[in-house]
């Protein structure tokens, strides 16, 4: 026994995040949803056990019948002004894109025991990994990127890729809650609002199902499954 060797998901599959967001904006758009792009809540319009209203940093208020608070990392700073103290924190992974037509691979693979994922389009392939923790740094590590890259050629030896410069590296902010656990479900400090947050690295997986458990929550339904597991104040 060798020790190499790789497991096929057949019914699996793979999207391209910026064109799934540019769908998933006119879609909601068409529906009627209003999208104000680069502003900041600064507070919230608290009464008796609801949130009635969302102050804006210009100091406009929008009135709210339910809230929403789905929001990344980036929660537990808007749950705090609400008194809501959320175990979620940022684990910042980096992304790069490789156009080289020597990396052409035909479907999507996850190097397991180092943590990429590598995803083929047709004139490009993204290479995702890492997960590091401390705070909102957009410093660029290094180490942690020529991991990534060194441990391709294991797997694919006749890939030969480099780390790129840290002006072409992309990263995000994963949330990561407490317990590997999403949060989603209405808070009962509140009424009306609903959170739903703490993803992990199973944002884009999951993010149907929490979409079809945060609209039966908002329309006061029964949701699909028992979602205690994944209480905000747990």
């Amino acid at each position: 026994f060798s020790g190499l060797g790789a497991a096929y998901f057949a019914t699996d599959g793979s999207i391209d995040p910026r064109a799934t967001m540019r769908w998933a904006r006119e879609a909601v758009r068409d529906a009627g949803v209003q999208i104000l792009k680069g502003e900041r809540v600064v507070g919230f319009d608290q009464e008796a056990g609801f949130v009635r209203g969302v102050f804006r940093e210009s100091g406009d208020r929008i009135a709210a019948g339910a809230l929403v608070i789905a929001a990344g990392s980036w929660s537990p700073a808007l749950t705090r002004t609400l008194g809501i103290r959320l175990l979620v924190e940022p684990g910042k992974g980096y992304g790069v894109t490789v156009h080289d037509p020597s990396t052409d691979l035909g479907s999507p693979v996850i190097l397991s025991e180092e943590k990429v994922a590598m995803t083929p389009y047709p004139d490009r392939v993204r290479v995702v990994g890492t997960v590091e923790t401390g705070g909102f740094r957009s410093t660029i590590r290094r180490s942690r990127l020529n991991g990534i890259f060194s441990s391709i050629p294991e797997y694919f030896p006749s890939l030969r890729v480099s780390a790129p410069a840290d002006a072409d590296v992309w990263h995000g902010f994963r949330s990561l809650s407490h317990d590997g656990l999403p949060y989603i479900g209405q808070h009962p400090s509140f009424a009306n609002l609903v959170i739903a947050t703490g993803h992990s690295m199973m944002g884009m997986s999951t993010g149907p199902a929490t979409g079809l458990l945060v609209s039966e929550l908002v329309a006061r339904r029964e949701p699909s499954i028992d979602i205690q597991p994944f209480a905000p104040d747990r």
